[in-house]
């Protein structure tokens, strides 16, 4: 997981040759912690929080000193106590350089759902662990256990995820089966979060920090993600949904597509044919497969874009445009009822 603070976005480059040596760290509240630019060291910091350390951290293919100031990655994380033993970690991040890590993580559970780019890595005892955008994952370990992961230059995502100790798992009567943490098994469960749930992470990733209700939501989506995360174990269902193996690849198929081109003209009858499906059988498995329509996901998909390009400098009309939006005003709309707050205010707020 990234470290945490925050700086803006102008004074990035500058800040960082101002304080070369030093650990970037400046904390937003009690309970979270945004930055723009982070180090070595923040990777470290945060892990403590967070349950795991790292045993190995290597950036393109050498290990950083533990002072290093180099940035490392860029974008926004979350570490949030929501109650003792309970931590949400929201990150919404794209690397700087090649990246490798080895940590060790305490026994406990750990959901994540993949809300941009795909999660991959080695769990001890699970082996290969894959989580596509729009798919949550979820680690029952019984013991302490390593898991690695490498990330490559270029690559962004966003993920939203929750760690719970033993010991909130036992006072919430969660250690009441064989199958689930405690008893030093360890297990692995994919599952589709609801629609509902990921539009809710988003907006919690990407929304303003602060405010009246921002803790109280923290603790609210987090209890949810442990419901939902924790429910595959208890049905016993290691599965993904109710699809077959060769479905599931079909979906698969038709959310890369959308995804390697929001701004595309994408019809159904021509995606449907693509996947080697009717329009009728693509509406109803792409449901099943990701508790969405084939439309609700290429709209979070075009809008998480134009997020990325208006911080990047983009004018509207042009952002607008690249996305699929033949009228601002509708991309406006729609970012506004996406992520909380209008384009504008987006970047005034600088998140």
């Amino acid at each position: 997981m990234p470290g945490c603070g925050r700086l803006n976005r102008e004074d990035n480059k500058n800040y960082l040759q101002m304080n070369a040596g030093r650990t970037i760290l400046s904390t937003m509240d009690d309970h979270s912690r945004q930055i723009s630019l982070y180090s070595p060291r923040q990777h470290h910091d945060l892990a403590s929080q967070c349950g795991y350390r790292y045993r190995d951290l290597q950036i393109d293919g050498r290990a950083p000193q533990a002072d290093e100031a180099q940035a490392m990655m860029q974008g926004k994380t979350v570490a949030a106590p929501v109650q003792p033993g309970l931590t949400l970690m929201l990150s919404d991040i794209t690397q700087f350089h090649d990246f490798s890590a080895e940590a060790e993580m305490a026994s406990g559970l750990l959901v994540g759902v993949s809300l941009a780019g795909v999660s991959d890595g080695m769990v001890e005892g699970i082996g290969a662990v894959h989580t596509p955008a729009g798919e949550g994952l979820s680690l029952n370990m019984g013991r302490p256990l390593l898991f690695s992961g490498q990330q490559r230059k270029g690559l962004h995502y966003t993920t939203a995820s929750v760690y719970a100790t033993a010991d909130w798992l036992e006072q919430h009567g969660l250690l009441v089966t064989a199958d689930f943490a405690g008893t030093g098994r360890v297990a692995a469960r994919n599952w589709v979060p609801s629609a509902e749930l990921r539009h809710h992470l988003s907006h919690l990733v990407h929304g303003a920090a602060g405010g009246v209700f921002e803790r109280l939501t923290q603790e609210a989506l987090s209890l949810e993600l442990v419901r939902q995360g924790v429910t595959p174990f208890l049905d016993g269902d290691p599965t993904v949904g109710s699809l077959a193996p060769a479905d599931r690849a079909r979906m698969h198929r038709v959310r890369d597509a959308l995804v390697a081109a929001p701004g595309a003209d994408h019809r159904l009858g021509d995606l449907a044919r693509d996947a080697g499906v009717s329009v009728t059988v693509l509406k109803e498995k792409y449901r099943l497969a990701f508790g969405e329509t084939v439309f609700e996901t290429l709209r979070a998909v075009r809008l998480d874009l134009g997020r990325r390009l208006l911080e990047q400098g983009m004018p509207l009309a042009q952002v607008a445009a690249a996305v699929g939006y033949a009228h601002a005003a509708n991309f406006v709309t729609a970012y506004r009822r996406r992520f909380g707050v209008s384009p504008r205010r987006h970047l005034q707020q600088g998140l």
